[in-house]
């Protein structure tokens, strides 16, 4: 059977708070990691989330407001410093 895992990294709409984080969901799929809506701070929460940049195989972003893309170019700069390969 497949495992089906699905961390939420921030649940919070624009502006974050002290317990909320911007928007960010992974999805693990088999030997996929799926990110959804990297809000700012996605990087972080990761992190505290135990998810590794080396997990995420694919990104999704559902629209382009600041609390779904901007953690966008972190993730994205991890992924180079951390030599992943995909």
């Amino acid at each position: 059977m497949s495992e089906r895992k699905l961390v939420v990294l921030g649940t919070a709409s624009q502006v974050p708070g002290r317990t909320r984080n911007q928007n960010g969901y992974v999805v693990r799929f088999d030997d996929e990691g799926y990110l959804f809506d990297p809000g700012e701070g996605t990087q972080r929460q990761m992190i505290l989330a135990g998810v590794s940049v080396t997990e995420i195989t694919k990104i999704f972003i559902t629209h382009f407001h600041g609390d779904h893309c901007l953690g966008l170019a972190g993730i994205i700069q991890r992924i180079s410093l951390d030599r992943v390969l995909h």
